[in-house]
């Protein structure tokens, strides 16, 4: 069974490494305004991370098998117990399974964060155009032109956004 268990985590590692491997394309294609390439890449994500799930589930209905077989509670069967449990090459190769594991799941715990980041950027900035857009000429307030004279509401466009003609 312990050797069922290092399939699965070696299994899960390639699925978080793809995932790995999405965020950074995720943080690529929101650098260059890509949103083709982020529907894509979020698209892949959505399959790979339901991928980890069924492989999660079926980890956490071996390691319920091993607790009831060892008397002990699901959550007290860890990889560094199971390794216990073994001899040998299985039990440094669940270790090591388990160390990369979790160093993946550092670095994709790192680049979501930075895609959130980017992300809250990116809608911030759009919402900001947004409102200047729908708030250059209509509001209330006092506008100046390039010479820095007051200008006449009424005299207000929308070209003048950026404060010349467009």
């Amino acid at each position: 069974m312990m050797e069922k268990v290092l399939a699965q985590l070696l299994e899960l590692g390639k699925v978080y490494t793809q995932l790995l491997s999405l965020a950074r394309e995720k943080t690529d294609a929101l650098t260059r305004d890509d949103l083709k390439a982020l529907g894509d890449v979020t698209k892949r994500e959505e399959e790979a991370s339901d991928q980890a799930f069924k492989l999660e589930n079926e980890r956490m209905g071996v390691v319920n098998q091993l607790a009831l077989m060892w008397g002990m509670q699901p959550e007290n069967v860890t990889v560094s117990f199971m390794a216990s449990q073994c001899q040998g090459e299985l039990a440094i190769q669940l270790t090591r399974a388990a160390e990369q594991l979790l160093d993946c799941l550092q670095l994709l715990r790192r680049q979501n964060e930075t895609n959130a980041r980017l992300l809250e950027i990116k809608l911030r900035l759009a919402a900001f155009v947004m409102d200047a857009a729908r708030d250059t000429g209509n509001g209330p307030g006092t506008y100046y032109n390039m010479n820095g004279a007051e200008l006449e509401p009424n005299t207000l466009s929308a070209a003048r956004f950026l404060d010349s003609e467009i």
